[in-house]
């Protein structure tokens, strides 16, 4: 496996040499993920914008973007190869990753490459037909994307597995940029064909071919004429050949982007040099060997029937309406069997597993995380299109045959995937049989001790050794053990291979299938009745990439899986079995010879360890006094143990509450979309019931974990101290009082219209109102808790919890109707005043509503980020099921109080940017009060922006600058909690960063000439450069060891070499003492730079209070300014600042916190 070359006990602090090239590989990464983030941000505007035809984005446009995109990247690709590979200086690639670009992959590649490049000659024929009609560009990007798709199939096949060690910046940002390029491109032809499916079904021609190319005239802003008409033979053929080859290309993009990603992952590693070589593929007669022929013969039938149903369905579906729903129900009952036998096949494979007593490979390997991520990641294709699939066949009508099949085949679909990932993972995780990890205790089973509290350990008293069949070296019982199980777990192995052999051949024909042009889900009315044609071909053309990729992946797992199941190791054993004691003997003369060798000894005490999860362990092993192996306590041999089979619950744990939430996820998410673009079948009402069910479940898990599995004993034995900080559970009350209240204004706005309202609308809020009440306080009690008992259980409930809150989030993101309903009232009311009659239900007490109206529209944000907030507590409490802290971590850190140290200028310019803010805030607010807000006022609130932003980012910018002169050492070491804190900073940015984008695109598109414009669009890039800038100086500041932390390398070495000693303990403190003196007395020549840190970190947090004290508490002038709403269309653009706005709030007070650390470290 590739692993990286040990750096010594995670626990020590890295060498003063490595620290720097540590935090500028990250810093370079860092840099290269903006460049990628803002990019598809981009990329991403204009392509939503061109889909839509009422938007002055046109498709000429995005052509446009991406030609010049992949050009870019074709300059760097050659770049690469023709200088960064062979530079003079340096070893440019002294490592290859041997578990990068296997084989499938890079076969997929080649594959897809090729239909890609025919597409492209079809879509240049098909253009060039019509060239009197079309703009030059659309001619040209088939062109570019042939040379892109060449050039970068070319170099992913031969460069795959490059480490490279030269031009490490610029290769990252490179492959970034590449990787970026490729779903942008994934991304226009997705839309692309959605737009063009959804616009032949509602076609008035018959033919099909003037529709695209009259779609494309109207989306390109060009008026339709009758001599644009594709009506030649040719023409038809190259328009046929895009449309059945298009699925490739979005495959090759997707096949691309991962490869594009191990490679960035791969730039800068440092290999074992025993990874330097190829990995061992295995022959095809191996597959077979050692199996009961079950698997592979059940398989290869599924196999047979799979492809003649195949070649049945697409001759018949195209057909007359009675020979496509033949084929359909047999496409349908083919599938449904297949995935019937698959899910019971993973069951049993999984439960084999449970009595398997092979050693779980928990060493690190990035390959083996990212086949995880990918599997997973890639079955949320086939869950999201599965779960609208239930939806529509239950809500829809009639009730058919059809609806039925395809209701089975979505829920066995789900099961299937579900199921196999397990088995699949569960596989990866295996030591094939007779070759684990040397150095590893032997696996002698433990009864009656399923956890262990380290701070117990001592207490309890040493079990006599179980009886040994050999010496007492650890090779001889792991040899004795293989010989001992290989006889009566042989077969175990063989089931296990059969059922991976027969996944194998069950995922290949699922793979045909739908690759080569299988397409049940158009032809299937019952789902493009339901959503429209519209909807449906843009959730299957998203979603159904992803399910051809995963099949392709899992295919690729299991024949891994095939080689672990039964190995070399356990045949040797088998045969050793048969030799009876010469086996024995030959054992223990080995282990006899390996005990009494010195240099032998010495290597098996300083060998490789498994990774520990928490120090203690290795603390535990550190202190103690070397004894021969003969006189270690049963406790003392099998703690490693111990710690493995922890870590393999914590895991599954994990795995299993994960999935629960994508299950919840996706189907709230399901029927939320279903309300919005079918309300008749799925209505508000529907969606509040089943958000009911949901809350009234967690409240049952809140309230049990209150009363229940935190007052048992030893449930709670650690608090992390750097959960649920002091702003964050303040933010918590804060949004939860405003949430309730917000809830309080619907029920009294409803009480009003009682005479046209149902009961229901008293009674949803009503339980809303409870549910924010329990979960504040439990958050606000409970957010530090390390719970060890009843794991599995506190793991689901914390994740069904937190999909209950964001799918209450994405309902209050999309939920438009109290916006609506407060618009149709004031008209109805406007109408009446002028004396037509209205059948709307009015307000029986006019002031009343009033309030209720104002008060329900300047909370409604806080419902969403109360919501985001408890996601984000949730989730670093899930992280903390059955963490274990060591003693000194498990108090609160040593943080000094927070003094100004003379800051003066810093705090002054803060202070003014905060009371400028708070007049500017006054008065937008007196004026949107009225029916109408001035256009001087948005002049004013954008002014003082477009003030404020930029000294942000140059005070950010000065901020790096002394970074960079500062002689403190940086902090390398691994700190979960800066790693959170980096992610929600990236995440949270993500929000405003792409209102501004968008916001760009309306203005640039709309030729502004108007001062508002200007300003408007001065504030949307001025707050993407600030973002950038303060993420990098804080993410910069977080890195820096503070002073009362720091220590000398020299004396932290000594002291995680050398064991404690009792008489030593004043003297260990005198030394710390002196020797925190000395570092800091070092650093005093470099006061003035602490100071200038101190002051910009002031400055920063004053501004960033004021910036979210905006948004927070008042109107929003990204949805009132009209420039936007009028741009995107009311419905799209209230989507994306309710999306976007939340995260910007937060982003705002995430950065306060985090900017508070960086100040007391500074």
């Amino acid at each position: 496996m590739s692993e990286e070359l040990p750096t010594g006990p995670k626990e020590s602090p890295p060498a003063p040499r490595a620290a720097p090239r540590e935090v500028w590989k990250k810093g370079g990464r860092l840099l290269s993920v903006l460049l990628a983030v803002n990019v598809l941000l981009l990329a991403g505007t204009f392509v939503s914008g061109g889909a839509f035809n009422k938007v002055a984005v046109y498709d000429t446009d995005v052509f446009a973007l991406l030609t010049t995109m992949m050009l870019l990247a074709v300059l760097w690709i050659l770049f690469y190869l023709l200088r960064t590979v062979r530079c003079p200086d340096t070893d440019a690639v002294p490592y290859r990753d041997a578990h990068a670009g296997p084989i499938w992959l890079r076969g997929g590649l080649v594959l897809f490459g090729i239909c890609t490049l025919v597409m492209d000659v079809f879509k240049t024929g098909y253009y060039s037909s019509s060239f009197e009609c079309q703009s030059a560009i659309k001619i040209l990007y088939p062109i570019t994307q042939a040379v892109f798709v060449i050039v970068q199939t070319y170099f992913l096949c031969i460069s795959a597995k490059d480490c490279v060690h030269s031009h490490l910046d610029l290769t990252r940002c490179g492959l970034m940029f590449t990787l970026t390029t490729n779903l942008a491109i994934w991304m226009a032809a997705v839309v692309d064909e959605s737009v063009h499916q959804a616009h032949s079904l509602s076609s008035p021609h018959g033919n099909t071919s003037h529709t695209r190319l009259a779609l494309e005239l109207e989306r390109a802003g060009s008026p339709v004429g009758e001599d644009c008409s594709c009506n030649t033979a040719i023409c038809q053929i190259f328009q046929q050949g895009y449309f059945y080859l298009y699925p490739f290309n979005i495959e090759y993009s997707l096949f691309a982007s991962t490869m594009l990603y191990v490679m960035w992952k791969n730039v800068g590693r440092l290999l074992a040099s025993s990874t330097h070589g190829h990995s061992h593929t295995p022959s095809l007669l191996n597959l077979f060997r050692e199996t009961f022929f079950a698997g592979p013969i059940l398989g290869l039938m599924l196999f047979v029937v799979g492809l003649a149903v195949f070649i049945i369905y697409e001759v018949q579906v195209s057909g007359e309406r009675g020979r496509t729903q033949q084929a359909l129900v047999m496409y349908y009952i083919f599938n449904i069997v297949c995935l019937g036998l698959m899910t019971l096949v993973s069951l049993s494979g999984s439960v084999i597993y449970r009595f398997d007593r092979r050693a779980m490979d928990h060493r690190k390997n990035p390959t083996r995380s990212l086949d995880m991520a990918l599997l997973v990641g890639a079955a949320l294709g086939q869950y999201a299109i599965s779960y609208y699939s239930i939806v529509a066949a239950v809500a829809g009508t009639p009730r058919e045959l059809l609806a039925g099949l395809s209701l089975a085949h979505a829920l066995l679909m789900i099961a299937q995937h579900t199921f196999q990932n397990v088995f699949i993972i569960e596989s990866l995780h295996r030591v094939p049989p007779g070759a684990e990890p040397h150095g590893t205790p032997p696996k002698e089973p433990c009864h009656g001790l399923t956890f262990a509290s380290l701070d117990t350990l001592h207490t309890l008293p040493a079990c006599p050794p179980t009886p040994r069949l050999v010496g007492p070296s650890p090779a001889g019982p792991q040899g004795a053990v293989s010989i001992t199980l290989a006889p009566r777990g042989h077969w175990r192995y063989r089931c296990l291979k059969d059922i991976s052999l027969f996944l194998l051949l069950c995922n290949i024909i699922l793979w045909i299938m739908p690759a080569f042009g299988a397409r049940p889900h158009f032809s299937n009315t019952v789902e493009v009745d339901f959503y429209g044609y519209s909807l449906w071909a843009a959730i299957v053309n998203i979603c159904l990439p992803f399910g051809i990729f995963y099949r392709m992946h899992a295919a690729s797992s299991l024949l891994e899986s095939t080689e672990k199941s039964i190995g070399r190791g356990a045949r040797e054993a088998a045969a050793q079995s048969r030799g009876g004691r010469a086996s024995e003997a030959l054992v223990r003369r080995r282990s006899l010879t390996r005990t009494d060798d010195p240099r032998c000894g010495e290597a098996q005490e300083t060998g490789e360890t498994p990774a520990k999860e928490n120090h203690v362990a290795t603390g535990a092993e550190q202190t103690r006094a070397p004894a021969s192996p003969l006189n270690r306590s049963w406790l003392v041999r099998h703690f490693s143990l111990l710690l493995r089979r922890d870590r393999q619950a914590q895991k599954a744990g994990q795995l299993f509450s994960g999935l629960l939430a994508l299950n919840v996820v996706f189907l709230g998410g399901a029927f939320i979309c279903s309300m919005i673009f079918n309300n008749v079948a799925i209505t508000l009402g529907d969606v509040w019931i089943l958000l009911a069910a949901l809350k009234a479940l967690a409240l049952l898990w809140l309230l049990y974990y209150t009363a229940r599995t935190t007052r048992r004993p030893q449930a709670v034995l650690h608090r992390d101290p750097h959960a649920g900080p002091a702003w964050v559970r303040g933010s918590l009350v804060l949004f939860g009082s405003c949430s309730i209240c917000l809830n309080v204004f619907r029920v009294g706005y409803s009480m009003s219209h009682i005479r046209c309202k149902s009961q229901l609308e008293l009674v949803f809020p009503a339980i809303e109102i409870i549910f924010i009440g329990i979960q504040t306080w439990v958050l606000w009690k409970h957010s530090k808790d390390c719970v060890q008992i009843q794991t599995n259980f506190t793991r689901c409930g914390l994740m069904l919890t937190l999909a209950t809150n964001l799918l209450l989030w994405l309902l209050a993101v999309t939920n438009d109707s109290m916006h609506h309903e407060i618009e149709t009232e004031l008209s109805a009311l406007m109408e009446k005043f002028s004396g037509n009659n209205t059948n709307t239900c009015l307000c029986l007490n006019v002031t009343a509503c009033e309030v209720f109206q104002k008060g329900y529209l300047m909370l409604y944000p806080f419902s969403t980020e109360y919501s985001l907030i408890c996601c984000g507590m949730l989730f670093v409490m899930w992280k903390n099921v059955g963490r274990r802290l060591t003693p000194h971590t498990g108090s609160h850190p040593g943080t000094p109080p927070f003094y100004l140290h003379g800051a003066i200028l810093g705090p002054v310019l803060g202070l003014l940017v905060l009371v400028a803010g708070t007049c500017v805030f006054v008065l937008f607010q007196i004026q949107a009060s009225g029916p109408a807000i001035a256009r001087q006022y948005f002049t004013i609130y954008y002014g003082f922006h477009a003030a404020a932003l930029p000294t942000m980012s140059l005070a950010c910018l000065a901020g790096m600058a002394i970074h960079g002169l500062e002689e403190r050492e940086l902090d390398t070491l691994k700190n979960p909690t800066r790693s959170l804190d980096v992610v929600l900073l990236m995440g949270a940015a993500l929000g405003q960063m792409g209102i501004s984008y968008f916001s760009i695109v309306a203005i640039v598109a709309t030729r502004p000439h108007e001062l508002l414009n200007h300003l408007i669009l001065a504030y949307s890039l001025l707050l993407i450069l600030q973002h950038i800038a303060q993420n990098l100086f804080i993410i910069e500041g977080l890195h820096r060891r503070p002073l009362w932390e720091a220590a000398p390398e020299s004396l932290a070495g000594k002291w995680e070499a050398e064991p404690p000693r009792r008489g030593s303990l004043l003297e260990l403190g005198q030394d710390l003492r002196q020797a925190s003196l000395a570092y800091i007395h070092s650093y005093s020549h470099l006061n003035w730079k602490r100071r200038a840190l101190k002051e910009i970190s002031l400055f920063l947090i004053l501004c960033n209070i004021t910036l979210w004290m905006m948004p927070a508490f008042g109107i929003h002038p990204e949805f009132e300014n009209g420039l936007e709403k009028d741009f995107y269309g009311y419905r799209t653009w209230f989507t994306i600042v309710n999306f976007g706005l939340p995260l910007g709030v937060f982003y705002r007070m995430h950065s306060v916190g985090v900017l508070v650390e960086v100040y007391l470290g500074a």
